[in-house]
């Protein structure tokens, strides 16, 4: 004797008592078991259907229930989709946490390392502060915070003071960089430190009303500020260094 018919209807009142009960947040789905008595069912039904017809005409088509339902072999392909779709979720979880551990034990190269440091020249050893500090910006590398003027000359234009040339130092990096302040407005000011060369770090052009050049580590550059009053007329004063010897 096979096993019990459930009918579509009845199959339908098991989901509704199941909402009754409050899995409304769940979806609901058929077990394999049910599906094969739902299977079994529309297969009886067909039968009964096919029986009670009348001859069909020549050529006419006869309606097929989808093979997913009526054939035997597709339920046992369902049930061992059923378990392998569990061993997968368990494989790609074991997969994951296998990649995690490498990434988190795999040792970083020391060239990217360096590249994604957030060393400044006010953080890193004195022995790396010549490559840190030379030639970088002293605001940027933490070196304003405890700066002062170390030396200060006033630009004048004629008899009038223009502006100011400064040499400012930082304790706690040990370097030095030009600043200077125009009092004419709407002209421009520029800083240039020969000891950086003569590249874009060396000078820089400001349309504001001050201005201040990078920095060199343990000696104090020459510094040249330049007040920009019009197409022929340029306001410059220089500070001169002190250099290392030897």
């Amino acid at each position: 004797m096979g096993p019990p018919i459930l009918p579509g209807p009845q199959i339908a009142g098991m989901a509704q008592q199941r909402r009754s009960r409050g899995d409304e947040g769940r979806t609901w789905c058929p077990s394999l078991k049910v599906l094969a008595h739902y299977r079994h069912w529309l297969y009886e039904r067909s039968l009964e259907t096919l029986r009670s017809r009348r001859p069909r005409k020549e050529g006419a088509r006869m309606y097929r229930f989808p093979s997913l339902l009526t054939k035997p072999r597709w339920h046992r392909w369902l049930l061992r989709a059923s378990k392998a779709h569990g061993f997968c979720w368990l494989l790609a979880l074991i997969l994951l946490a296998l990649l995690t551990v490498f990434l988190l034990l795999r040792p970083t190269p020391s060239s990217l390392a360096r590249g994604n440091s957030f060393e400044t020249c006010s953080t890193v050893l004195p022995r790396d502060r010549p490559r840190f500090c030379t030639g970088t910006d002293p605001i940027v590398e933490g070196c304003s915070l405890d700066a002062q003027t170390v030396n200060e000359v006033s630009m004048r234009w004629g008899t009038r003071a223009v502006g100011l040339a400064q040499v400012r130092h930082s304790p706690l990096c040990n370097t030095y960089w030009g600043r200077g302040f125009s009092f004419l407005h709407g002209a421009s000011i520029s800083v240039y430190l020969p000891d950086l060369g003569t590249g874009a770090k060396a000078s820089y052009l400001s349309t504001t009303s001050q201005v201040y050049s990078n920095m060199v580590y343990a000696f104090v550059p020459t510094v040249t500020i330049e007040i920009i009053v019009g197409p022929a007329q340029v306001i410059a004063t220089t500070i001169p260094g002190v250099h290392p010897t030897g």
